[in-house]
């Protein structure tokens, strides 16, 4: 649940806050309405085969998990709007399993009332909480699918993620895998499209998360192809991830470290960055934020191959291919 103001509407801010868990009513009228809507969208979505790529993507990169498997017009069927806002109210019925998280130019003295007044006053059960259950997964091993799909304008387009559920989340890794991300990417754009012209675009990102009991970090490479020229993006996708385990240009390194500082001295004044920060400190005891730029200064062409190549060590690989049919 979340939500933003302005100053003077704060207020109201804390009035929705309060409807959110007390007010949860039935309106088959917009219920109807929003049912159209989401069946249009999702008849519009199959005739977008960069949209059918992308759910491959994550219906793959899941395992194949029925939670990921992509949404249908036919799956409409079997929505019931009373188990939805039954769901609903089970989840906002106990007030006292939420942490609740305030950051902007506010006061105090101001705030207090409306917190004891829109917060305090909502139903809650003291000693009763809720827990996750760990659903997520993702394939172990390589695992390859090429595929073709027919569109209007040929359209050719790979991904390739190198993941590992074993390095542990930290603020270290978190920047080591965001670094590597942007080093590849820069890597890519020169070779595949300026080198090659086999693209028009090329790029990759890193990342580390933890959610549930799961750490999971991973580099993915992306790039909307030439189908004629597929062959030559796909090899140069693969080969410079196992060359970045061997080297990393210094230059390139040091230009992504001050745009990285640079980045983050901005965020420092945003509130959704502190809000992220705290967030992750009460739920995983993570500090995302202590030294950062002290850390990011600290990396070196080393550190970021020996990252790559531990990354790399685990093995697990997702390469998804969708080329024109002919």
């Amino acid at each position: 649940m979340s939500g933003n103001s302005t100053v003077k509407d704060l207020e109201t801010l804390f009035q929705l806050t309060y409807l959110k868990f007390t007010a949860i009513n039935k309106d088959e009228k917009n219920f109807n309405q929003f049912m159209g809507q989401i069946e249009n969208a999702l008849k519009n979505r199959d005739l977008d085969p960069e949209t059918v790529f992308e759910d491959s993507v994550s219906y793959i990169l899941a395992n194949h998990n029925w939670r990921d498997k992509p949404f249908t017009v036919e799956a409409l069927k079997d929505v019931n709007y009373d188990r939805m806002l039954q769901i609903a109210k089970e989840r906002t019925a106990n007030a006292a399993n939420y942490t609740f998280i305030f950051v902007g130019a506010f006061d105090e003295a101001v705030i207090r009332p409306y917190i004891e007044q829109y917060i305090a006053s909502l139903p809650a059960q003291k000693g009763k909480k809720s827990n996750f259950v760990d659903v997520e997964s993702h394939p172990v091993g390589q695992t390859i699918t090429h595929f073709t799909r027919k569109s209007e304008t040929p359209k050719a387009v790979a991904q390739i993620y190198w993941y590992d559920a074993k390095t542990p989340y930290t603020l270290e890794n978190q920047i080591k895998a965001n670094i590597l991300g942007q080093v590849l990417g820069k890597i890519y754009l020169q070779k595949i499209r300026e080198d090659e012209s086999a693209a028009y675009s090329a790029g990759a990102r890193g990342w580390s998360t933890y959610e549930g009991n799961n750490f999971f970090t991973a580099v993915m490479a992306y790039c909307p192809m030439k189908p004629e020229k597929a062959d030559v993006a796909i090899r140069i996708m693969n080969e410079e991830m196992v060359n970045a385990c061997n080297s990393i240009d210094e230059t390139t390194l040091k230009e992504i470290k001050e745009l990285f500082v640079k980045d983050m001295q901005t965020s420092f004044k945003e509130n959704g960055y502190w809000v992220r920060n705290i967030h992750n400190y009460l739920f995983t005891g993570y500090d995302g934020h202590t030294g950062i730029i002290d850390i990011v200064n600290a990396q070196t062409p080393e550190s970021i191959a020996a990252f790559a190549r531990q990354l790399m060590s685990a093995g697990n690989k997702v390469e998804v291919v969708m080329l024109p049919e002919e």
